[in-house]
């Protein structure tokens, strides 16, 4: 899991950031709801660290959280983290202006429109080895990477020669409906060999219930069933 910040500005954090579980390679669930404290200290001891080098720009955090209480530092990169960034970017409206804002030293807060985000990764093993022609039926949930358009045809070209090619992306007040958006994103992309885990999103609420025994808290079950979240935080910020 992580805590995954738009921007770190000479050490300074944002008041809200997003933050959640990933299963490796296939599915992303977050939320933007109040950072658990355990986790907020782990980036309070980070700030310590990027301060005095005026550090400006994304981070990826991703932590081990033990049942003791502590928690470890395992993966620690200055770049956008992916996923989530391609739900994430979609959450900010004002994304440019906090890049913009961080790189002058002018830090501006995320101005989030929705309490949890979902990010399904797309994968095609064609895809790693030449551009993928792609088909895509709700381009406004569908980040491709290395996007291009020839002929009208859109393409996912693989800057790394890897099968992740893109990303279909929820977000709303309500996880159930998050993931239903990002199921129906994943769902309208075509092209050759293309795949996703749907299953991962069910994996992830376990997690999710598997890190409430850790004060991992971010919002509470309407019902076990259904997987729905509330809007409202029972941690402390």
């Amino acid at each position: 899991m992580g805590a995954d910040p738009p921007w770190v500005c000479d050490g300074k954090f944002p008041e809200q950031l997003l933050w959640g579980f990933e299963d490796k390679d296939a599915g992303y669930v977050g939320t933007t709801l109040a950072l658990p404290q355990r986790m907020r200290l782990v980036l309070d001891k980070l700030s310590g660290v990027l301060s005095p080098f005026g550090y400006r720009g994304p981070l990826s955090t991703e932590t081990r959280e033990c049942d003791d209480g502590s928690s470890y530092v395992i993966d620690l990169s200055c770049r956008f983290p992916e996923p989530p960034s391609s739900v994430h970017s979609y959450l900010t409206p004002n994304w440019g202006e906090m890049m913009d804002g961080c790189a002058h030293g002018d830090p501006v807060e995320p101005d989030y429109i929705a309490d949890y985000a979902v990010e399904i990764v797309l994968r095609s093993e064609a895809g790693a080895e030449h551009p993928l022609a792609v088909t895509v039926g709700v381009p406004e949930r569908v980040r491709l990477h290395g996007h291009c358009r020839l002929n009208d045809t859109d393409y996912a070209v693989s800057p790394s020669e890897i099968r992740e090619i893109g990303a279909a992306c929820g977000w709303s007040n309500s996880l159930a409906d998050a993931m239903e958006q990002a199921i129906e994103a994943a769902e309208s992309v075509k092209g050759d060999e293309i795949e996703f885990d749907a299953a991962s999103l069910q994996r992830l609420l376990d997690t999710i219930k598997d890190g409430r025994k850790l004060d991992l808290a971010w919002g509470s079950y309407r019902g076990v069933k259904d997987g729905k979240e509330s809007t409202v935080s029972s941690t402390s910020g």
